[in-house]
């Protein structure tokens, strides 16, 4: 079941009413994610499951225990990898943070017990408020100190750690499991964000062996083990400035030529990252938007993009379809966070047509679409309800005598791609028209 389109920003917790950090600090990115982004999701699925239990579905036991593996997962790596690392800066983390863990998981288990049966409710209800005070804190002490004791880098490295097979906090099941909970439980505004931070994350966080020694030594778990198996592919191949671990001031003030000096070459970045699972990719290639990997499967798919098979484009008339070469197999397919219109200035828009066959449909620069898109409502009164990472995005309204009106298309019609790019929310479907438009304008010009 669905939240409708009018209710769910009411019915989703979203952003944060933490000031002393915000999206204008530079370290911004790499934190909300941890400290923001799935705080709501946290949020968002407890809500559900509230929702589930007052209407005594079957399914609460089985959501809740997701919850908890989950919540369990993300607490671990606050306790044993993020807290220790942020006292090491001198920072002491009040004892109300720990006592709010130590409350949500005595709260997590009394739920587990309680549900299904006549106490379920509240303990739910116990839990949520358990919870909720425990986020807020955490957001309003631990995040804006997080940003004061590490750079920016520091702050992707930790959080590279999570998603490091040799350390163990999320293998590569639970990184699937977890990625795909998180896009389901926060707003669509939130999942944009946090797709384009998904990249950021693969290529953020390289440190060099100075840097990685002192987090590394800051963080007791981390001690018996060697740095290349810590750091994985962010450890950049060389230190050249011969000095020990460089706090965060000292590493600010390096210069220019010393970074550039550090740089890891192409083929050591490739070997690490066929030893350290991808963050964004999970080792099939792609990331969640599509986007081509660095690592070994990321490259087989590149050597395949060289070789491109022709594929079928249909025209309105089903006698109209001809067969394609993309237009230059040299170039990697679009993704979510490339101009659309890269490749080409032609805008290939595919339908899926109600009881027929699906349609593609394609647009010249200087053509005007003729048509809006939207999402599909579900109807008013709603309760907080699940979402998945896939919204469908249908067309809204046909501009009579326009270019998708001569063409057939019709009001109803499902977008599921632009450019060969899966449709995923109106928000990532309207910026790739709005790209198409812009780069119109440019060709009249």
């Amino acid at each position: 079941m669905f939240a409708c389109f009018q209710c769910r920003p009411q019915g989703y917790h979203s952003g944060t009413t933490c000031t002393a950090v915000s999206y204008e600090h530079p370290s911004w990115n790499a934190v909300v994610d941890n400290y923001v982004f799935i705080h709501n999701a946290f949020r968002n699925h407890l809500e559900y499951i509230i929702s589930l239990s007052s209407q005594q579905s079957k399914s609460t036991k089985t959501e809740l225990e997701k919850w908890v593996s989950i919540l369990k997962a993300h607490s671990s790596v606050k306790d044993e990898l993020f807290m220790p690392a942020l006292e090491s800066r001198g920072f002491r983390v009040p004892d109300f943070i720990h006592e709010g863990h130590q409350r949500c998981e005595e709260a997590s288990q009394r739920a587990l017990e309680r549900v299904p049966g006549p106490e379920a409710q509240s303990a739910l209800l116990e839990l949520r408020d358990a919870l909720m005070q425990h986020l807020h804190e955490e957001e309003h002490t631990i995040m804006p100190a997080m940003v004061e004791h590490f750079s920016t880098e520091e702050l992707w490295a930790l959080d590279s750690l999570i998603v490091n097979e040799k350390l163990g906090y999320v293998d590569k099941d639970l990184l699937v499991k977890i990625t795909m909970w998180w896009f389901g439980n926060i707003t669509s505004g939130e999942g944009w964000a946090l797709m384009k931070n998904f990249a950021a994350a693969a290529s953020s966080g390289k440190l060099p062996r100075s840097q990685w020694a002192l987090l590394q030594s800051e963080i007791p778990v981390l001690r018996g083990k060697s740095l290349e198996e810590v750091a994985g592919d962010r450890l950049l191949p060389q230190d050249l400035s011969g000095e020990g671990p460089v706090p965060k001031d000292t590493e600010q003030r390096a210069a220019p030529e010393d970074t550039e000096q550090s740089l890891a070459p192409e083929d050591t970045e490739q070997r690490a990252a066929n030893e350290v699972m991808c963050r964004s990719c999970g080792g099939t290639g792609k990331d969640i938007m599509g986007k081509l990997c660095i690592c070994e499967a990321g490259q087989a798919l590149r050597r395949e993009a060289a070789n491109p098979t022709p594929e079928l484009i249909a025209e309105p008339s089903p006698k109209a379809a001809v067969r394609v070469l993309p237009s230059d197999s040299s170039h990697l397919a679009p993704t979510l966070l490339s101009t659309s219109t890269s490749r080409t200035n032609r805008l290939r828009i595919d339908f899926e047509v109600p009881n027929a066959a699906p349609q593609q449909h394609v647009f010249e620069p200087d053509e005007d679409l003729g048509f809006t898109c939207g999402g599909v409502g579900h109807g008013c009164g709603c309760v907080p309800t699940r979402r998945t990472l896939i919204e469908p995005v249908v067309v809204k309204s046909v501009k009579k005598g326009g270019r998708a009106a001569q063409r057939g298309v019709c009001t109803g019609w499902q977008i599921t791609a632009v450019n060969r790019v899966q449709a995923s929310n109106v928000e990532q479907v309207q910026q790739m028209l709005d790209e198409f438009a812009a780069a119109a304008l440019r060709h009249d010009a």
